[in-house]
């Protein structure tokens, strides 16, 4: 790696919040606790914001896992930093915090788990060249569009949970779907989901549709237990 490359990354770490200095740090130094349940305050208490060694900021860029499962709003982040140097990163979870802008993930295209559930997310745009995707969870936030999802076809299991959506159409070419959440989102249009005769369970708790339409829906998915 050349001089130019190491001092760009070390400027990247000095440049980041106190809080993720110390989610990074955590998961070098305390890999068994971070795993555990709700992490926030074992992080904020244990976690430093420096290194033993100079030579864990490639441990940072190398880790495969990243979670910071927020329990208290005093602990809640609101930003993520730039992953641009993490390539190795398989799978996060970041639920219950109050993120809005995750552009930053973008960088991030091999990724296989996600959970942003719980935040106040938009736009999920970044999403888009993630095309490895398997579980997606993006319950409760503020998601309209679902078109960055519309060419992700390895996921088999998607949470859209108790979000703004009402045009799910960009689902219907997801022929590994087997597990989808659309609870209590404003759905105008339920048609898209006969083209998903493959799910094993869907979830339409709270979307208003009429008895005729649910019968209708039932016998295009006959395999496919449904919850309303």
């Amino acid at each position: 790696m050349s001089t130019t490359q190491t001092q760009e990354q070390w400027n990247w770490w000095k440049n980041l919040p106190t809080i993720w200095k110390k989610i990074f740090t955590a998961h070098i130094y305390f890999p068994n606790e971070v795993k555990k349940g709700f992490n926030d305050s074992f992080i904020i208490e244990n976690a430093s914001e420096s290194f033993q060694s100079e030579e864990d900021l490639q441990e940072v860029f190398q880790l495969v896992r990243l979670k910071y499962y927020c329990e208290f709003p005093e602990n809640r982040i609101s930003e993520i930093p730039d992953f641009k140097y993490h390539k190795s990163l398989v799978w996060i979870d970041l639920l219950g915090n109050t993120i809005e802008n995750i552009d930053y993930l973008s960088p991030v295209t091999g990724m296989w788990e996600l959970n942003l559930s719980e935040n106040k997310i938009r736009d999920i745009k970044a999403l888009s060249q993630m095309k490895e995707l398997s579980e997606v969870e993006l319950a409760s936030n503020q998601i309209e569009s679902l078109e960055a999802l519309s060419e992700l076809s390895e996921i088999t299991n998607l949470d859209l949970n108790s979000n703004h959506i009402k045009d799910i159409s960009p689902l219907s070419g997801l022929k590994n779907l087997l597990w989808l959440n659309l609870s209590d989102n404003p759905i105008e249009d339920i048609s898209p989901l006969a083209e998903l005769p493959q799910l094993l369970s869907l979830s339409i708790n709270g979307v208003e549709i009429s008895t005729a339409e649910l019968a209708w829906l039932k016998q295009k998915l006959p395999s496919t237990a449904i919850y309303h």
